[in-house]
C-alpha cells in the first residue's frame, strides 16, 4: 500500500508539470501560482477538520510556515516562468536537481557532504549540458531552462527550510504546510499587478484555466502531499527515493503522450544521466545513515 501510494505520487507531481504548462495559455505564471496555493492551503485546512486531536496553535507554526512559504513561492515561481519557455518533461529533469542542490547549499552553510554527493553533482552537470545545449556543442541555454535551474536551487533551500521548522516544538504537520502554502500565494499577489499578468487575470481566463488551477492546487499539493506522508512512513527510505525519482519520468512521458513533446537522443541521454545522479546521491545518503 505505502509503495503504492509513492508511486501515484510520483504519477500525480509528473502530471502536474502538464497542468502547469497548459495553465500558461489562459493565466500568467503568479496567478496560477497565486490560485493553486489557496486551494492547496485550503485543502490541508479542511483535513485538519477532520483529525481526531485538535492541534494546539503554536508561533513556530506561524513563523516555521512564513519561512517556508517564502522559499516555496522562490521555487514555485520560478519554475512556473521556466515551463512557459521549455517542454514539461526539461523541465521536471531540470527540477530534480534539486536533490543534489540541497547537499550543496548546506555545503555554503558549512555542513560538508560526503564524496559520493560530488560524484552525483558532477554527474548531474553533464546530464543537464546534454538536456539544455542542443544547439551545437557550445550553444547557450533557453530561459526557461535557465530558470528551471534556478528553481531547482530554490527548492533545494525550501527543503532545508522544512528540515529546519519540521522538528521545532510545538510544529504541526498540516498547520505549517496550510501556513506555507497560503504564505506563498499571499507573495504572489503583488506580481498579478505586472502588465503582463493584469492581462490574462479576467474571470474568463481564470474558467478557462480551471482544470489545471484544480488540478495543481486539490490534486497535487493536496492529495499528493497526503499520499507522500501516507507512503514514506509505510516504505524504506531507499525504495521511497526510487519511486520518488519517477515523478521527472512521467513528466517527460505525460508531455509526449498529450502534447506531442520529443526529446532529441542527446536530451534523453542528459536525462537518464540526471535521473542516474539524483537516485545514486540518494541511495548513498541512505546507505550513509
Amino acid at each position: 500500500m505505502g509503495a503504492l501510494a509513492l508511486l501515484l505520487t510520483a504519477v500525480i507531481w509528473g502530471g502536474a508539470f502538464i497542468a502547469q504548462k497548459l495553465g500558461m495559455d489562459h493565466v500568467g505564471p503568479f496567478a496560477f501560482t497565486f490560485y493553486r496555493n489557496v486551494l492547496a492551503g485550503l485543502f490541508l485546512l479542511g483535513l485538519g477538520l477532520f483529525r481526531r486531536q485538535k492541534a494546539v496553535p503554536h508561533r513556530n507554526n506561524w513563523v516555521g510556515g512564513w519561512w517556508c512559504g517564502v522559499a516555496l513561492f522562490a521555487g514555485m515561481s520560478l519554475q512556473q516562468v521556466g515551463i512557459g519557455d521549455c517542454s514539461p518533461g526539461v523541465c521536471a529533469f531540470l527540477t530534480t536537481n534539486y536533490v543534489l542542490a540541497v547537499p550543496v547549499v548546506g555545503f555554503l552553510l558549512g555542513r560538508r557532504p560526503a564524496w559520493t554527493t560530488w560524484v552525483g553533482v558532477a554527474a548531474a552537470v553533464v546530464g543537464t549540458y546534454l538536456i539544455c545545449v542542443t544547439d551545437g556543442w557550445c550553444g547557450g541555454m533557453g530561459r526557461g531552462e535557465l530558470l528551471s535551474l534556478a528553481c531547482a536551487l530554490a527548492f533545494g533551500v525550501d527543503v532545508l527550510v522544512v528540515d529546519h521548522w519540521m522538528p521545532k516544538p510545538g510544529v504541526d504537520v498540516l498547520r505549517i504546510c496550510a501556513i506555507q502554502f497560503f504564505t506563498c500565494a499571499l507573495l504572489s499577489l503583488p506580481f498579478m499587478l505586472l502588465p503582463s499578468e493584469r492581462a490574462l487575470i479576467g474571470w474568463g481566463n481564470v474558467r478557462a484555466g480551471a482544470g489545471a488551477i484544480l488540478f495543481c492546487g486539490f490534486i497535487s499539493s493536496g492529495i499528493g502531499y497526503t499520499l507522500q506522508s501516507v507512503g514514506q512512513k509505510r516504505v524504506a527510505a531507499p525504495l521511497a527515493a526510487i519511486l520518488m525519482s519517477l515523478e521527472s519520468t512521467f513528466a517527460a512521458l505525460f508531455g509526449w503522450l498529450f502534447m506531442h513533446d520529443v526529446l532529441a537522443p542527446r536530451q534523453l541521454a542528459g536525462c537518464a544521466i540526471v535521473f542516474t545522479a539524483v537516485l545514486f546521491a540518494q541511495l548513498c545518503d541512505v546507505c550513509r545513515k
